[in-house]
């Protein structure tokens, strides 16, 4: 059994400044996405609700997260590792995941001093990093986020998994890549699996 993970070993795999393009910054604002909900009345939406609800995925051990921006206009992509405590609990964190994104086809979702708008969940293939890769897309449909688009992407490195969420989707490819290879090189997790 490998020793458990550490907030400074996690901190340490994440994405810098000098891994991305110029003009990234990082973003030390507070994150007012941490108060963004998402419900539905929808019994297959449950799980996804939850997920997206919770401040740190169900099981989590150790957590690091750091946010960038690319400027005022963006683009932001927020990165978070999730020490699982075993390959097996982030498989299984991935597969409910996915599970819970294929599920529910539309929710609603409420940004404080902006208001709720419908949005409709999507399943998108993310680049094969990791293991396990999983990703999700919410469009905003009507109301006062209409257009808006949040991305996410996820994808196991061993007992960690690796979650980024983005507002556009040209950077999800590239830094989902990079993310992954930087903390598979820190954390030394496997590169091949299901």
């Amino acid at each position: 059994m490998p020793a458990a993970r550490t907030k400074a070993e996690l901190t340490k795999a994440l994405l810098e400044l000098p891994d991305l393009p110029s003009g990234f910054s990082i973003d030390n604002s507070p994150d007012e996405a941490d108060d963004t909900k998402l419900s539905s009345t929808d019994a297959r939406c449950k799980d996804l609700v939850l997920l997206f609800n919770a401040k740190t995925p169900p099981g989590a051990k150790v957590v690091a997260t750091r946010s960038f921006t690319g400027g005022q206009q963006g683009p932001f992509f927020d990165e978070e590792l999730d020490a699982m405590g075993s390959p097996a609990a982030a498989t299984a964190l991935l597969n409910r995941t996915r599970a819970a994104i294929r599920s529910c086809k539309s929710a609603k979702l409420t940004v404080p001093g902006t208001g709720s708008s419908t949005v409709e969940v999507s399943e998108i293939s993310v680049p094969k990093a990791g293991t396990g890769p999983v990703g999700g897309r919410f469009v905003a449909d009507g109301g006062p986020l209409d257009g808006g688009e949040v991305l996410f992407g996820f994808t196991g490195i061993g007992d960690v998994v690796l979650a980024m969420s983005f507002d556009t989707p040209d950077v999800l490819d590239g830094a989902l890549g990079d993310a992954a290879a930087k903390a598979i090189k820190v954390l030394g997790a496997p590169k091949t699996g299901a």
